[in-house]
């Protein structure tokens, strides 16, 4: 009987605190909402930032950077403008001669998500079956993506896979293409 009445008088206790508050007027709500504060912007369209400045590290390589590189297909492209980049030959002979798997910070070709004006790009449906980095991975074919049709490129090097999915543990690489109408033509003569 003696802890009813304790937890009796503990209870009509409890609200003495909430009506001991000052009691706010509509009328100074009101003039508060008014005032928004201190705002702080996050996010900038700034050309000048290094990859160093930024919080993510974005490559953004433009069509004019791509072809001041020296380089014919997507993949040497890469590899000159693209720190970490690379795409390694796999070592078996057969089909997988053809496909060089691109990765991002030595991870395999599975682990990097390639997007073509956002969307995903479709695999290959060759195997890698080579040994070494991203043995059973089935990479994006970087050579059936003509180089003349890039707008820019923008490179991801870090893992984005909590807003890409398991793809994106690597990086993301996503191809903007020119939506420009006309007609462009190129030739070319190598010899070894």
């Amino acid at each position: 009987m003696r802890s009813f009445a304790i937890a009796l008088a503990a209870t009509a206790a409890m609200p003495m605190p909430v009506l001991a508050q000052e009691v706010v007027r509509e009328a100074d709500a009101v003039e508060d909402d008014d005032e928004a504060g201190e705002i702080i912007v996050t996010g900038s369209r700034f050309g000048g930032r290094t990859a160093t400045q930024s919080s993510t590290p974005v490559d953004a390589i433009s069509r004019e950077a791509l072809q001041q590189s020296g380089r014919v297909d997507l993949i040497q492209m890469l590899k000159v403008q693209v720190p970490s980049f690379s795409a390694p030959r796999p070592l078996a002979s057969g089909v997988g001669d053809f496909i060089q798997p691109p990765s991002l910070r030595g991870l395999g070709a599975g682990e990097l998500l390639v997007l073509i004006n956002g969307k995903r790009r479709h695999t290959t449906a060759d195997l890698n079956s080579s040994n070494g980095i991203g043995r059973g991975d089935v990479a994006v074919d970087f050579n059936a993506i003509p180089t003349l049709a890039m707008s820019r490129i923008e490179v991801l090097r870090d893992g984005a896979a909590a807003q890409y999915g398991s793809h994106a543990i690597s990086g993301v690489i996503n191809m903007i293409l020119d939506r420009s109408l006309g007609t462009i033509a190129q030739a070319g003569y190598r010899c070894r």
